[in-house]
């Protein structure tokens, strides 16, 4: 079965219609915006962990406590930003779970994404649960460990990137479904007002 919206064609399971049938929660993760440059990053990392105050797991499972240590990450990848003005050299990414979902759960479906959408890249995260929805906040170096590799997102990556992300989550006791809106018989999305 095919989905429709926006020009966007995207297969979908048997399964994930099912989901979408019963009500079943959505899959949230969505790029927040794009660090450029090494101060762009610098406030990224400073965002997700609290000015430092949140401990960074990175893609290794080593965990980055505090600001300096944020500071050393954001030099050693510097060296393969760009070094144009509008470069993005990393993206920012929130994936978000239902009110009251397990924190745990939630940062092993974080490890398990970062792991399976982005094995080519350094990428750290850090846990907000500030909110009804525990969140984590990912942040993704663009250029990929092989040189000369960066990193598109492109709307079907985001959708494959929401699917993997439901999967992950299933996998640790949360369910989550990526359908389509026009699967979920929603209609187009609004406009955001000013």
């Amino acid at each position: 079965h095919r989905s429709k919206g926006n020009g966007l064609h995207i297969r979908m399971s048997l399964a994930e219609r099912v989901r979408a049938a019963r009500g079943v929660c959505q899959a949230v993760s969505k790029v927040t915006g794009f660090g450029r440059g090494a101060k762009g990053v610098g406030k990224a990392l400073d965002y997700i962990s609290r000015e430092g105050g949140l401990p960074l797991e990175k893609d290794t499972g080593e965990k980055i406590e505090g600001r300096e240590a944020q500071r050393e990450l954001v030099q050693e990848w510097a060296i393969d930003f760009d070094g144009q003005k509008n470069s993005r050299d990393s993206a920012q990414i929130v994936f978000s779970m239902p009110p009251r979902s397990n924190v745990e759960a939630l940062k092993a479906a974080v490890r398990d994404t970062g792991a399976r959408a982005f094995p080519n890249h350094e990428w750290v995260f850090a846990v907000h649960t500030d909110t009804d929805h525990p969140h984590a906040h990912m942040v993704v170096k663009m250029r990929g460990k092989e040189k000369g590799k960066k990193l598109k997102l492109r709307k079907a990556d985001l959708y494959k990137l929401r699917e993997i992300f439901a999967e992950a989550a299933r996998e640790h006791g949360v369910e989550l479904a990526a359908s389509s809106r026009a699967a979920r018989g929603v209609g187009r999305k609004g406009e955001r007002q000013a």
